[in-house]
């Protein structure tokens, strides 16, 4: 059982760094996508709505879950229908 412990300690410690670089470097390069999307807010009786537009074809309405933002309904977007 030891041996199994200090195993799982070892390849925590490799992998943990690893995934930590690759998360970092994912997340950076979102938000660099995010900052290029135009974002645009309407007043509804409801309260304010934030809403993107991009591409061309028929309109795709994305919702992203709660709590949530734009951000992650323009991440979503990469996403295409049949």
């Amino acid at each position: 059982m030891l041996l199994l412990k200090r195993a799982a300690a070892v390849v925590a410690g490799v992998a943990g760094p690893i995934i930590a670089l690759r998360y970092g470097r994912d997340l950076d390069r979102d938000r660099a996508r995010l900052r290029l999307v135009e974002r645009s807010v309407v007043d509804t009786p409801f309260g304010q709505v934030e809403y993107a537009q991009a591409g061309d074809g028929p309109p795709v309405l994305v919702v992203h879950g709660v709590p949530g933002s734009i951000a992650g309904a323009a991440l979503k977007r990469r996403v295409r229908a049949g």
